[in-house]
This record gives structure tokens, sequence and C-alpha cells, in this order.
């Protein structure tokens, strides 16, 4: 048995509500993107596309250890960005403006970690953003770059690595289903233990609710 696995920091409530106020009028105007839903809007730091069910709970514990080695920190949301170009686009995201540091310490440090217990990391190279939309065909975006640069920039303080297994098209209208393993304090405060019993929704553990 294997596990889709990815650790992130989420934006809180404040920050997905603002954003999403941006978002919600776009979402039907142009059939060539699919937005991302604000319960899977994340910052990844690692993932793991097959991770073996020997090495979850060991990934689990280094990355408790890779959280408690980084402060919480602050974070600001601004600008636009693409995957691969602006003339054919497959992925269009919010940038990171404050942030990327700390977001690369975690990610290069989470990598290590799942490499020791036998997990394979993603590969490709590290580029700290918020998907907000994919492409169903590429196509040129430079519009719709314009449009994310015109909605400023959102600030909060992160303060805990979510790990999360994503369980594709379990979710409603066949989107993945989100499930929080653990929620890691960053700077090794106190935080809600690795697969806790009762597989709270992944929505409401990352709210806090």
């Amino acid at each position: 048995m294997t596990n889709r696995i990815f650790a992130a920091i989420f934006p809180p409530p404040h920050v997905v509500d603002r954003l999403e106020e941006y978002i919600a009028p776009r979402r039907e105007v142009d059939t060539r993107l699919a937005w991302v839903f604000p319960e899977q809007w994340h910052l990844t730091t690692l993932f793991v596309d097959d991770c073996p069910e020997r090495s979850v709970e060991p990934l689990l514990e280094r990355l408790t250890e890779v959280a408690g080695r980084v402060n919480p920190f602050r974070v600001r949301l601004g600008g636009a960005g693409c995957f691969p170009d602006p003339f054919a686009v497959r992925v269009l995201y919010l940038d990171v403006a404050q942030g990327r540091e700390e977001l690369a310490v975690l990610s290069r440090n989470g990598r290590a970690a799942a490499s020791l217990v036998g997990a394979e990391p993603d590969g490709t190279r590290f580029t700290p953003h918020l998907t907000l939309a994919r492409a169903r065909r590429r196509f040129e975006a430079t519009k719709w770059l314009r449009v994310i640069e015109s909605f400023g920039s959102f600030e909060f303080t992160a303060e805990e690595l979510v790990v999360v297994q994503s369980h594709l098209r379990q979710g409603a209208s066949g989107r993945s289903r989100y499930e929080v393993l653990g929620r890691l304090a960053l700077g090794g405060g106190a935080g809600v233990s690795p697969r806790h019993a009762d597989h709270c929704s992944a929505w409401s553990a990352i709210r806090g609710t």
C-alpha cells in the first residue's frame, strides 16, 4: 500500500476568505482554466507521490523535527507567476513575496527527511507558490497574470506545518480529498499528534475548528 503525501503551510481563514473574494467572480469567466478551490490552497514544501505505508510514521516523526527547527515566520503573498511560461501556461499562481527563505529551509530539510525514511520526494526545483488555477490546455495567459497582480498582497504568520494525505478523485466533484495526518508546530511548540485517531476533515483541521 502506498500513500500520496505532502507537507504545506496553509493560509489562515481570514486570508482564504479575502482571496476568495477576488477569485469567486472569475471562476466561470474562462473555460480554459480550472480554478483551485479555497480548501486546497496551500504552500507545498514537500510532495511524495508514492510513500510506502511503513515510511509514513517515520516521516511524520522526522517532519516534526524539521518543523521544530524553524520558528514561526511572516508570509506575504503577492504578485503573479506561472508554469512553465506566460505563452503556454499550465499553472497560474500567487507568488511569495516574504517568507521564501523559511519555506526553502522547510522544503530542503523535508526532502532530506523523506529520503532518509525511504519516501522518495518530488525532485523538481522548489519554487514557493500558491496555485490558483490550472489550464485545461496550454494558452497565452498574460491577461490573467495582470489580473492576479491586481489582487494586492495577503499577509499572515505561519505557525504550523500541515502533513496531508491526498486521496485522488475521492472528494466533491471528483476533486482530491485531503486527510490531515499531523499539524506540526513551528519552533517546537505543541501540535496535533500525527495520525490522530478521529481523522477529522482536512479543512476543519486546517482552519482549527
